[in-house]
């Protein structure tokens, strides 16, 4: 449980985490975002669909035998916002409990 459940659904944050934890401005094809966030893809491709329309993230057009990919839409007018709320609820605690499932197993 995170401080975000009010706010965001938990399909939402899972991608969010994915999003925010990854290098600035790093894309993601539909498939290996949900498997990243532990989602089935007709779930993530319907959250990244409500993300897009709302802005958060952008689309990519798929390019010659590659597939569309995604990224966080940094020009979003409450980006800056979002990260913070994301960095401080949800999204940094996934990295630090896999780098502590890593060194105490």
């Amino acid at each position: 449980m995170s401080a975000a459940d009010f706010l965001f659904s938990p399909e939402v944050q899972k991608l969010l985490t994915v999003l925010y934890a990854a290098p600035a401005d790093e894309q993601f094809p539909t498939a290996e975002l949900a498997r990243r966030a532990r989602l089935a893809e007709p779930e993530a491709t319907a959250t990244v669909g409500h993300l897009v329309s709302s802005g958060i993230v952008k689309r990519q057009a798929a390019k010659a035998e590659q597939p569309e990919t995604i990224r966080i839409d940094r020009s979003f007018v409450f980006h800056d916002q979002l990260r913070s709320i994301a960095l401080r609820s949800f999204a940094a605690a996934e990295p630090i409990r896999s780098m502590l499932r890593s060194r105490f197993k």
